[in-house]
């Protein structure tokens, strides 16, 4: 189990690391490219595992990102 400040420490890193403009353009390709896409592949449920693994990497980003910038919201999850 991590810490608050570790918690907070991993919440900063992902905030400063896709707040710059780079970091921006990386996670906008990510969001569209993995995110804003179905997951789901007719009759091949390994391709939709894979498709939904892909997904959830860039959703944990994002939401590290969206933590970051308002902590208190999300204390909940981490008590």
């Amino acid at each position: 189990m991590m810490t608050a400040k570790e918690i907070e420490g991993i919440q900063t890193a992902f905030y400063e690391t896709f707040s710059t403009s780079q970091g921006q353009v990386v996670l906008d390709y990510l969001v569209k490219g993995y995110l804003n896409r179905t997951s789901f592949v007719p009759n091949d449920p390994y391709s939709t595992a894979f498709h939904e693994g892909q997904r959830d990497i860039v959703r944990a980003i994002y939401e590290k990102v969206e933590q970051a910038k308002s902590p208190t919201q999300y204390e909940e999850f981490y008590e």
